[in-house]
């Protein structure tokens, strides 16, 4: 078996992998269920690819061929498909989706013509290379088409978009990059050029990067995804293990490694889940306790703007009982009772603005504007607040500390 054969049969392994994975992590969202008939696709197409490799007459190579061309074509319209869900343009874009669908169907029978492939020929050790004819160069070319419309599309959006989506977009981008790379690498043998197709040894990380660029959207912690990814190859790897080596030892050996891996690899997937677990906890209470502080800070700019308005309203009209603005004027203790009603009132309307300056700076929101001020006036308005509680608390003082002497004597 040559190269080419393997890379075909174990590109379509980790693809086919890759894809049950990502559909059993989140196939309610329909962007996993896109990526998994994009993963078939390329299973179909690189499987037809290894068995082409194998064939061992011209008949055989060009049945395969064929089947391997289906998988590619498809491909392409599974990609688009899956940008437009990416980018929420199905529904403006559903005619052109069904378009391409039927127009996909249609090319089927370009394929099974005599105008897909004018001849075959010896191409490094293979003997059945083609020659690509109108047929086969119509499948490319529709195939071509929707990879650089879906293209276009993800670069339209990713320097418009901001955030996890812009990444998202990032990683589509860089998977289509690398099918890129390989399609160059696979193009030019259909047309007669002599050139290694090394793009096939690195297809199945375009759908590997999709499906990291998905999964990590939808909020899955990359280290579960890489755990069960290990873990499950190297299973698999291990449950094949007893059943190619030599010797009934070897076997025996085999079959403990694996049941001592799947032991390991349960407890360190567990393991792995449990902390991502509790760090989502944890982030779910900050994010509870960040609204609970978001409430409080609109409550206190609520209740600040609530409270200013009758305050307000009393120091306007002290403010006008006291100057004398009603006819009456007022002398006297009662003048030196409301003087101080309309002291405390503005005491009251300064906590106010205090409690909206400080919602204003929870919020981002305040503006500081700088002017001289009066440093007499200031030390003046302190005195004048804590006047009063102080004469209070010295004659409670007094008090205190001479009828305690004549409590004891009595």
């Amino acid at each position: 078996m040559n190269l080419l054969a393997y890379s075909g049969f174990i590109n379509a392994f980790l693809v086919f992998l890759i894809g049950v994975f990502v559909y059993f992590k989140g196939r309610k969202h329909q962007e996993n269920r896109v990526f998994c008939f994009l993963c078939l696709s390329i299973v179909w197409w690189q499987t037809s690819y290894g068995f082409w490799q194998l064939a061992t007459n011209v008949e055989e190579s060009l049945f395969f061929l064929k089947l391997l061309m289906i998988g590619s074509v498809f491909s392409a319209v599974f990609l688009y498909h899956l940008t437009l869900v990416l980018l929420n343009l199905v529904e403006k874009n559903k005619k052109i989706l069904i378009g391409a669908y039927l127009i996909t169907f249609s090319l089927l029978s370009l394929i099974f013509s005599p105008l897909f492939i004018l001849e075959t020929k010896i191409f490094y050790f293979y003997p059945y290379w083609p020659i690509a004819g109108i047929g086969a160069t119509l499948n490319m070319a529709f195939g071509f088409v929707w990879a650089i419309f879906s293209i276009f599309l993800l670069a339209k959006n990713y320097f418009r978009l901001t955030g996890e989506r812009k990444y998202q977009i990032g990683y589509f981008l860089l998977a289509l990059f690398i099918a890129a790379v390989g399609g160059t690498f696979n193009l030019p043998q259909w047309y007669g050029i002599e050139l290694y197709p090394y793009g096939n040894f690195i297809i199945f990380l375009f759908p590997l990067i999709i499906a990291f660029a998905i999964l990590r959207y939808h909020l899955f912690d990359i280290r579960i995804i890489l755990t069960e990814l290990l873990v499950g190859i190297m299973g698999i790897l291990l449950l094949v293990l007893p059943l190619i080596v030599p010797t009934n030892e070897l076997k025996i050996l085999a079959t403990v490694l694996f049941l001592l891996f799947c032991i390991f690899g349960y407890l360190l997937i567990k393991t792995t889940h449990e902390q991502i677990q509790k760090r989502e906890e944890l982030e779910r209470a900050y994010n509870e306790l960040k609204e609970l502080d978001e409430t409080k800070t609109m409550f206190l700019s609520i209740a600040s703007h609530q409270l200013r308005t009758p305050l307000s309203a009393m120091k306007g009209y002290l403010s006008m009982v006291l100057s004398g603005d009603y006819g009456v004027k007022i002398e006297g203790q009662v003048k030196e009772f409301l003087e101080k009603v309309y002291q405390s009132n503005e005491r009251l309307i300064n906590l106010v603005n205090d409690l909206l300056d400080i919602t204003r700076l929870q919020m981002g929101k305040l503006q500081l504007n700088s002017q001289p001020v009066q440093i007499e006036e200031i030390v003046q308005s302190v005195v004048d607040e804590f006047s009063e509680p102080a004469r209070q608390k010295i004659f409670l003082l007094f008090l205190k500390n001479h009828l305690r002497p004549c409590l004891r004597l009595m």
